[in-house]
Parts: structure tokens; sequence; C-alpha cells
């Protein structure tokens, strides 16, 4: 009967890492298919970001797990307006990213997504401004009218 109990014991013990690991929490720490995990040692990365799915193991306390995501990112930018002779116009544009190289990234964005979504932002309004600045409304508006038959084709 004692055995029972000490496998009982033993085995809530082993759930309750396994299941810590997906907080973050505990030694053990579980890498699901959609993330990067990077391993800091007192905050500066000392092995090889994992990508694999799978469980692995950290030092509690002294080690720190970063997530970043692998999955495409979509970023919604805020329309630009812009006035193209003497109308006045509201551009609207949008951007999908990925994250190639979690270290890279996190040497780039400490901050995370957030940080990487605000500059993509910054970079894409000043180049949607120069290319939407260079073109005519007569022109604007073709390919607005080849957009809405893209539209119509497809649905």
């Amino acid at each position: 009967m004692r055995w029972l109990f000490t496998l009982l014991v033993g085995l809530g013990t082993a759930a309750g890492i396994v299941w810590a690991g997906q907080y973050g929490i505990g030694p053990a720490v579980v890498v699901n298919e959609w993330q990067y995990k990077i391993p800091l040692l007192l905050g500066a990365p000392w092995r090889e970001p994992l990508s694999e799915p799978g469980l692995t193991w950290r030092i509690p306390l002294v080690e720190e797990m970063v997530t970043i995501d692998k999955r495409l990112q979509f970023l919604d930018a805020e329309p630009v307006e812009m006035q193209i002779e003497s109308e006045r116009l509201a551009i609207d544009y949008y951007a999908v990213w990925k994250v190639i190289d979690p270290l890279a990234f996190r040497r780039s964005f400490p901050s995370g997504a957030s940080g990487a979504g605000l500059v993509i932002q910054r970079q894409l309004k000043s180049v949607v401004g120069a290319a939407v600045g260079r073109m005519s409304l007569a022109e604007l508006l073709a390919r607005a009218k080849i957009v809405d038959g893209l539209d119509e084709a497809i649905s």
C-alpha cells in the first residue's frame, strides 16, 4: 500500500512539473510548435534557441525562457492621409511578417513583437507615402479599379 502511495505522489509531482512548464514555472519547459524559446542565463542568451516542439529543462531561478512567436504576424497600420491633386485620400495598408532568426530579433527588439510592429509601421508609412506621392490621381484610381476587379473575380 505504501508503494502505491509513493507511486501516486511521484506521478502527481511529474504531472505538476509538466503542467507548470506550460507557463514557464519550474524546471520543465514545454516548447510548442508555434514558438521559439530563448534560454537566458542571468539575462544573456547562453544556449541555442529552442525551435523544435517538445519538453526541455531549465535551471529554476537562474535561467529564464523568453518566448517568441514563429507564426505569421499581421500588422494593420493606421491609414495615411495624403493630398493628391486637390483630393484628400486615406491610404490604408497592412504588413505580414515573420521572425526567422530569434536571437537577432531579441537583440533588435527587446520589447518583443509590439516594438517590432512600431518600427515596421513607421518604415512602411514612409515607403507607402513616397510610393503614393509619386503617382497621379488617375494612376491611383486605375489601380483601385484593378483591385476591385480582382475582388469581384475572387468572390
